[in-house]
């Protein structure tokens, strides 16, 4: 979901789309990844250049793509959801995306 700074919400349901973390050690990638039926996912080349620093009592998430660089605030984290704030007070909502298997056909999804 999305919380604006008048505390309205958008909740979102299903989505097409996920935005996909890979960090370690404070460097990473964010990239949009599409569920498929069986449980896997198509991922694209795309990808934003992640990196975390610690500021003065807070983290900072710092993205950088070819085109534009911004910043958003790491408010809380765990290992199912996350809270992203950016520059103008709107908050992100993140839960950890579990895999689809509409296809039933016993096979497990990685």
């Amino acid at each position: 979901k999305v919380v604006f700074p008048n505390g309205k919400e958008k909740k979102y349901g299903i989505n097409e789309m996920y935005d996909f973390f890979q960090v370690k050690n404070f460097v990473g990638i964010r990239k949009k990844v599409t569920p498929a039926l069986d449980g896997s996912y198509f991922v694209n080349l795309d990808a934003e250049k992640v990196t975390i620093q610690e500021g003065k009592d807070k983290f900072v998430v710092h993205y950088a793509t070819f085109y534009s660089q911004w910043d958003e605030e790491l408010i809380a984290i765990s290992e199912d959801e996350m809270v992203l704030k950016n520059d103008k007070s709107v908050e992100y909502h993140y839960k950890r995306a579990k895999p689809l298997n509409l296809m039933k056909n016993g096979k497990k999804t990685q």
